[in-house]
C-alpha cells in the first residue's frame, strides 16, 4: 500500500469514527450535524466543478486532469462529488472521459418529514394516497431520477432509494464495505449498478448484492409504489 493509499485509509477510518459519534447524538444535534455536512459538501462541489470545467476547456488542462485522476486521493474526491464515474477497475486502466457536472441535488421533499395525507389541499379532488400501518410515505416516483440515488430520512433512519423504471428498491444508507453513506454514489443504468463513492464498491440495484465482494450486500428495506408515491416500511 502506497503512502497515498494509507493516507486515504486513515481518513476513511476517521470518517467512520466521526459518523459513529454523530449517530450517538440527540436527534436535533444529529440533524444539525447532517445539515452542516451537506452544506460543506455542496460548497466543495461548486468549487471542484469550476476547477474541472476550466481544466476540460483547455487541451493541456484536460490531459493534466486525466493524469490527476490516476492519483487515488484525487479520484476518490471527484468520485465522491459525482464529477467522474467511480470504477472498481485497476489503476492501470485509463480513467473514462469526464461527464458534464451533474445538477445539484434536490432538497428532500416535505413529504419525507410530514405524511402526505396531512398535506391534502382543501377542496382537492385528488384522493390522499393509501397509507397502511407500518408503511411511511416518501417522495413521488417522478422525483426520483434513474441516474442518481435518492436519500430519504425517516424515523432516525437514513435510507437510499434506487429507481429502475416504475420500480423502486430501498436500502439502508450504509455501504456494506465500511458502513459509509452511499447516497452520493453513481448509478449506471446500463449495468443496473450503484457504485459507492468512498471506495468504489459496486452493488446490483435490484438485489443489493455486492459485485465487488460477493459475500456482502446492501440491507434491503421493504418498499412499494402506491398512487405514484413511494412508501417504505421501517421497523
Amino acid at each position: 500500500m502506497t503512502a497515498s493509499e494509507q493516507g486515504l485509509q486513515d481518513i476513511a477510518e476517521q470518517v467512520d469514527r466521526a459518523i459513529a459519534a454523530a449517530e450517538r447524538l440527540e436527534p436535533e444535534a444529529r440533524a444539525a450535524a447532517g445539515a452542516l455536512r451537506a452544506a460543506l459538501e455542496q460548497f466543495h462541489k461548486v468549487g471542484l466543478t469550476t476547477i474541472v470545467a476550466r481544466l476540460k476547456a483547455d487541451p493541456r488542462g484536460k490531459q493534466l486532469l486525466f493524469d490527476l485522476v490516476d492519483e487515488p486521493e484525487v479520484r476518490a474526491l471527484l468520485s465522491l462529488h459525482g464529477l467522474i464515474r467511480a470504477s472498481a477497475t485497476s489503476d492501470a486502466v485509463p480513467p473514462p472521459p469526464l461527464p458534464a457536472a451533474p445538477p445539484p441535488p434536490k432538497p428532500a421533499p416535505i413529504s419525507a418529514v410530514i405524511p402526505l395525507s396531512a398535506l391534502k389541499a382543501r377542496g382537492s379532488a385528488t384522493p390522499a394516497p393509501r397509507v397502511e400501518q407500518g408503511w411511511l410515505p416518501g417522495p413521488a416516483l417522478e422525483e426520483i431520477a434513474e441516474t442518481r440515488p435518492y436519500r430519504l430520512d425517516v424515523r432516525d433512519t437514513s435510507l437510499v432509494l434506487v429507481r429502475q423504471g416504475g420500480r423502486v428498491q430501498a436500502y439502508r444508507n450504509e455501504c456494506a464495505h465500511q458502513g459509509l453513506p452511499i447516497d452520493g454514489g453513481l448509478i449506471d443504468r446500463e449495468s443496473g449498478t450503484i457504485t459507492c463513492p468512498w471506495h468504489g464498491f459496486r452493488f446490483d440495484c435490484a438485489t443489493g448484492e455486492c459485485l465487488t465482494a460477493p459475500h456482502v450486500q446492501l440491507e434491503a428495506v421493504p418498499s412499494r409504489v402506491d398512487g405514484g408515491i413511494v412508501h417504505v416500511k421501517v421497523e
